[in-house]
């Protein structure tokens, strides 16, 4: 172990150090703060670790600490890690609770007509998009075999509507021819 830097930093009442140390592997944050800590003799409290640096290839590192003279003198100036909301232990104890309030799924209502099934549905659906009030207008509707559309288009909307009232008109008379 090589000391290249100590600085004496008076206003901040700590050492700023600088340490060439060899190993096979990278030294932890922990192993750095007591290599540090035996060098010059404090306690591993008053030690902070900037950083290990080691560059590929070599068993060499280069540790950044700032050593510090007092607990105090450490809390007034590092920054403290954020508080967890919750332990560990309380999350673990909501997760289960969790999972039983698990959300119900909704029965669906099948008939069988011929070899498919059918949900059974509402033939139309508004859906309000600002000012506009668009309809999704099933196949059920023209009577054609294409799927469900959404008109959103105001030309395409009032052919559609303009179908969808032809259609509702002729099934209307065809009612009242029969009767």
């Amino acid at each position: 172990m090589k000391i290249i830097e100590d600085k004496n930093n008076e206003l901040l009442k700590r050492k700023e150090v600088k340490i060439i140390t060899e190993s096979k592997t990278s030294p932890s944050i922990g192993e750095a703060v007591n290599l540090v800590s035996k060098e010059f003799k404090t306690q591993e409290d008053n030690i902070v670790i900037r950083n290990v640096k080691g560059k590929f290839g070599r068993k060499t590192f280069l540790i950044s600490a700032f050593v510090y003279g007092s607990k105090e003198a450490k809390e007034k100036i590092e920054r403290k890690p954020k508080k967890k909301k919750g332990t560990e232990a309380e999350k673990a104890e909501e997760k289960p609770a969790e999972k039983q309030e698990a959300k119900p799924e909704k029965p669906t209502e099948k008939s069988v007509e011929g070899s498919s099934l059918e949900t059974s549905k509402p033939q139309k659906q508004k859906v309000s998009d600002g000012s506009q009030d668009l309809r999704i207008l099933k196949s059920e509707d023209f009577g054609g075999a294409q799927k469900s559309k959404k008109i959103s288009d105001k030309t395409s909307r009032t052919k559609v509507l303009d179908s969808y009232q032809k259609l509702k008109i002729s099934e209307a008379s065809e009612k009242t021819a029969k009767a």
